[in-house]
């Protein structure tokens, strides 16, 4: 039903498609103007406007879609050539807005200040400043609408305060006390009823160790509060347990996933996918696909090193795409794992090139 052409919300799956290609055609603009390898040019844009895992967002209401349109705008206004003071201001919104859409964004415009301070010799602090405080500026708006709404000022979403006790703290209970993974969650649970129950804190939490039906937004932040200091206590006492978990974790979500929307409303959001044939099948026909985009971007990595064209723009892409990894792969999830392929389209597009042309990697 979610994708019935009659229905009005249909309408908002193909403006963020529509959106998501302009970005592709103002990348491609900026590209183009800094006479880069056009073959290459070429091929990445192709690979954004055609891989399958990052399409299949489109045609769903999750947050990809505009996150992926997001982080494309902040690339190419990095990449403008000749860039004016109005661009890096652009670049501190656009990543605010990032923030916006996921709390993953919070720190990438450390990795752009960064870049400037260490690349830039020309009025280098006019532009960190310009970046941090357009950048600071939607942080402000955020944080004032929600002391406004709550009494209490703050722009990260309080729910990332929970990622770790949901997601890591039921594996270290589980590998350490040689239990099952539900009979963690049991022991969280309680442990928790029982801080609410201590601290007059109105508030409960699922089987699946969300909290909900709050009193009021100071017991939403103070259990959240419980749930972050938590996980962060046994994972700094279990560093080991919590090191191999999150190895684990990272690895998995290596595995890109171009089907996952399929059956996502296939199958309804039930784990049942997850023991189906399909899903058997999809293993093997991702792996190969894994292993073959990944082959293409070493290769084009490679050729890069080779051909001694490694600079700042390019290793822009790959520090871009190496943070969005730390801070989405560690839940494990291949869907996190889409927003770093929109980096990994340069280095697959130097390998395509090298394969089909054996050109060397030069400028035009």
């Amino acid at each position: 039903n979610n994708f019935q052409v009659n229905d009005k919300k249909y309408f908002l799956l193909i403006l963020q498609a529509f959106f998501y290609y302009m970005c592709l055609l103002f990348l491609s603009m900026v590209l183009l103007k800094r006479k880069e390898n056009q073959n290459i040019i070429f091929f990445s844009i192709l690979f954004l406007s055609l891989e399958p895992t990052i399409l299949q967002w489109h045609s769903s209401f999750f947050t990809e879609s505009i996150f992926f349109s997001l982080q494309i705008i902040v690339l190419a206004f990095f990449l403008k050539k000749d860039k004016k003071s109005s661009d890096y201001i652009f670049i501190g919104l656009f990543c605010g807005i990032l923030l916006l859409q996921k709390s993953a964004g919070v720190y990438y415009p450390f990795i752009i200040i960064s870049f400037l301070a260490i690349t830039e010799n020309f009025k280098k602090i006019k532009k960190i400043l310009l970046v941090l405080m357009s950048y600071f500026l939607v942080c402000l708006f955020i944080g004032y609408t929600n002391y406004i709404r709550s009494n209490n000022f703050y722009f990260i979403p309080l729910q990332t305060k929970e990622a770790m006790f949901i997601y890591i703290l039921p594996m270290i209970y589980q590998e350490k006390e040689k239990i099952s993974f539900e009979a963690a969650q049991k022991k969280i649970i309680i442990k928790t009823e029982n801080w609410i129950k201590n601290n007059n804190v109105e508030a409960k939490i699922t089987h699946n160790l969300f909290a909900y039906s709050f009193g009021s937004e100071n017991d939403r932040i103070k259990i959240h509060t419980f749930q972050q200091e938590l996980a962060f206590s046994e994972m700094k006492s279990n560093f080991f347990i919590t090191s191999k978990i999150l190895i684990n974790k990272y690895f998995h979500a290596l595995l890109i996933n171009p089907v996952e929307i399929h059956y996502f409303y296939k199958y309804e959001w039930s784990d049942k996918y997850f023991q189906s044939y399909e899903h058997k099948k999809w293993i093997i026909l991702r792996m190969f696909y894994t292993f073959l985009i990944y082959s293409i971007c070493l290769y084009g990595l490679y050729v890069m090193f080779k051909e001694k064209k490694i600079n700042k723009y390019n290793l822009f892409w790959l520090v871009s795409g190496f943070y969005f990894y730390l801070v989405l792969g560690w839940m494990g999830y291949t869907r996190y794992f889409t927003p770093v392929i929109i980096y990994l389209s340069l280095f697959f597009a130097t390998g395509i090139n090298q394969i089909i042309f054996n050109k060397k990697y030069t400028d035009q």
